[in-house]
């Protein structure tokens, strides 16, 4: 748990709730409401505790501006998400900093090149078109769970190159595991918790990708993400280890399908 020293804290307005839990129950109840309420009651900048964090809010544009751009190198983006995600996703491209930080994506932005792009486009086009038309005659259904099963198709091609098959509810039981764990407030692996089950998902995630590294680097480049990462190189020559290629791969599930499940489901919604 990171708590700061309140003096630290105590010229921002702000409520850090209960002990110990802090805001975390409105949160979980109603996350909007509450930041809503807290900027209105106390304006662009204010404090708050959640899930057994210290948290300093700023959420005016000039604020944000500071932190993106960060000239003086002050935020840490590693260290801001290191106690809700860093031992499930460790290591990816959000969870580095500064020179490192631009190292990584100076190589892996060859997987995103114009090239790259069509060629994923290419990919999806006949995912997309299979699972519409599994859709269209049902009448009503759920559309939350047909997206996330669209979306992990698209990523299993797009990202690793193949059909997942029988494999597939293990790859979604595993990724599902993870990103729930870093919302969990029992931070600890403790038998029976979200955070053991979610640790547990990265590490089949981990052999998942692993096993398949050296076979990714000895054939030729494919046009899938997994392969484009294993063969990517910057300027100087520089590889990504296949650690590095892992750790990359399994975040850029996170990046892309968890998020993107989210925003279409909302977009159907309203």
């Amino acid at each position: 748990m990171a708590h700061l020293d309140p003096a630290l804290l105590a010229h921002i307005p702000g409520d850090m709730g209960l002990p110990v839990i802090g805001k975390t129950v409105p949160f979980a109840r109603d996350a909007l409401m509450l930041v809503t309420s807290m900027r209105a009651r106390y304006g662009p900048v204010y404090k708050v505790s959640l899930l057994g964090q210290d948290f300093v809010v700023l959420s005016s544009p000039d604020a944000a501006k500071q932190v993106f751009l960060d000239r003086e190198r002050i935020f840490s983006s590693e260290l801001g998400w290191e106690s809700s995600i860093g031992s499930l996703f460790t290591r990816g491209l959000m969870l580095r900093d500064f020179d490192d930080h631009k190292v990584h994506r100076r190589i892996m932005r060859q997987a995103f090149r114009r090239e790259a792009l069509i060629s994923y486009l290419d990919l999806m086009h006949p995912v997309i078109e299979e699972h519409l038309d599994g859709w269209e005659g049902q009448g009503e259904f759920d559309a939350y769970p047909a997206i996330k099963q669209l979306l992990l198709d698209i990523a299993a091609r797009v990202f690793i190159g193949a059909r997942l098959g029988p494999e597939a509810d293990a790859v979604n039981k595993a990724f599902i595991e993870s990103v729930m764990a870093g919302v969990s407030p029992i931070r600890s692996p403790l038998p029976g918790t979200q955070m053991r089950r979610g640790l547990a998902g990265r590490r089949y995630l981990v052999d998942y990708f692993a096993e398949r590294v050296a076979a990714k680097r000895a054939a030729p480049e494919a046009s899938d993400m997994f392969s484009r990462l294993c063969h990517a190189e910057d300027e100087d020559g520089t590889r990504l280890t296949d650690d590095e290629v892992v750790d990359h791969m399994i975040f850029l599930l996170l990046a892309a399908h968890d998020t993107t499940t989210g925003t279409l489901s909302a977009m159907l919604w309203y």
